[in-house]
């Protein structure tokens, strides 16, 4: 499976207003006790969308994928003693996940094949690759 970082994958005023946007926004999205985190899809919350459609001619040219059609975003902002996400798997349909740190207070993982990537806010934004169905 690959994973590749990229150093900037929106331009720099898109991600800081995309930024901008979530924080002023997210006390107002639907709170989550288990996991310590606000959180809202894009047919919930429409700058999420606006967004979603300004990446895919990129995400088109890093997945040498011409037939690519995005299928969804989400936001999730943690906060607490609390915050957690437990492993697991992402159990969606998608062939290709772009993962895009917005900010953060502590560093935040993720695990692809049992390998740590940790998101860097704003300069490195991981993105892997998962064959239809989520398993090779």
């Amino acid at each position: 499976m690959d994973v590749k970082k990229i150093e900037q994958l929106l331009p720099e005023n898109s991600f800081k207003r995309l930024q901008r946007i979530c924080r002023n926004s997210y006390k107002n999205f639907p709170y989550s006790e288990e996991f310590g985190r606000y959180y809202i899809n894009d047919k919930e919350f429409r700058p999420l969308t606006t967004f979603l459609e300004h990446l895919v001619p990129t995400a088109m040219e890093l997945f040498d994928s011409k037939t690519l059609k995005p299928s969804y975003a989400i936001y999730a902002h943690y906060e607490g003693n609390q915050a957690a996400l437990p492993k697991h798997v992402d159990n969606n349909a998608c062939t290709y996940t772009i993962d895009l740190c917005l900010y953060q207070n502590t560093p935040w993982s993720i695990w692809v094949e049992n390998k740590e990537y940790y998101l860097d806010e704003r300069k490195k934004f991981h993105w892997k690759s998962y064959p239809l169905g989520g398993k090779e």
